[in-house]
């Protein structure tokens, strides 16, 4: 919802006693990526090929449900701080790295490249 309102309303600015400090938003952000690492088999995420290997995968219902957050920290990262687009570029490649590990189903087979 927020996410909506900022895109939405995009000359809002968010007051400097709420933003952001990049350096512990980005802490926060490798946290996530740490947890995600060590919660889910990234390996045998990206070796999921078919839509019957993703039924009943506890370890990729687990993955999507660490994914979310990871975004919107991201997202609230750019959003909110004075993050360097380099660094910022960083984060949001791990990000990608993990989302295409779950994959997408797409005609019954498991896309990495998404």
């Amino acid at each position: 919802m927020y996410e909506q309102f900022m895109r939405n309303n995009p000359d809002v600015k968010v007051p400097d006693e709420e933003r952001l400090e990049h350096v512990g938003g980005i802490r926060i952000a490798e946290i996530h990526f740490e947890f995600f690492e060590k919660s889910v088999d990234i390996e045998a995420l990206y070796a999921t090929q078919t839509k019957e290997e993703t039924e009943n995968n506890a370890n990729r219902e687990v993955a999507k449900e660490l994914i979310k957050p990871m975004l919107k920290m991201i997202q609230r990262l750019k959003a909110e701080s004075d993050i360097p687009e380099d660094v910022y570029d960083e984060l949001f490649e791990r990000y990608i790295y993990y989302s295409r590990a779950i994959g997408v189903i797409n005609n019954g087979m498991v896309d990495h490249e998404r």
